[in-house]
């Protein structure tokens, strides 16, 4: 049933195309994938793909997402922000696919919430509480 909406929608190409590149499971693959985001098409057939994985809440959806684009390995080594010696995930451009895709997959919710749930569920090993006010600064408007 599920191939047979994607078809519809045309996700199976377009997920047959993304196989070849995910999940990363090095930074440099990561690195890759986020240089591919300048090619406007690319970025709409991963948002197309992203949001066809669908989810029962934004937790899920962003949980969901995140496994496609990573591995468990890749992502312990970032963090919302940066803190702790890692990566700041909401510094690559692949984090602002991720968050206006699953606020397009659950229309209800607004970005922050979608940081926060990147925050304390979706990227594993994260331990950040952020504020609202800190979420305002870092993120823009697209």
């Amino acid at each position: 049933m599920l191939q047979l909406l994607r078809s519809l929608i045309g996700v199976n190409k377009t997920a047959e195309e993304l196989d070849e590149v995910l999940p990363a499971s090095t930074h440099e693959e990561l690195g890759r994938l986020c240089e591919r985001l300048a090619d406007q098409t690319f970025k709409k057939q991963l948002k197309c793909y992203l949001i066809s994985l669908g989810g029962r809440n934004v937790g899920d959806t962003v949980r969901r997402m995140l496994r496609k684009i990573g591995t468990n390995f890749l992502w312990g080594g970032y963090s919302l922000k940066g803190k702790k010696g890692k990566i700041a995930f909401i510094d690559l451009p692949v984090a602002r696919v991720i968050i206006t895709t699953a606020c397009k997959e659950n229309e209800a919710q607004q970005e922050f919430s979608v940081l926060v749930t990147l925050g304390h569920r979706g990227l594993r090993r994260i331990s950040v509480m952020i504020t609202f006010e800190q979420c305002m600064e870092k993120c823009s408007p697209m």
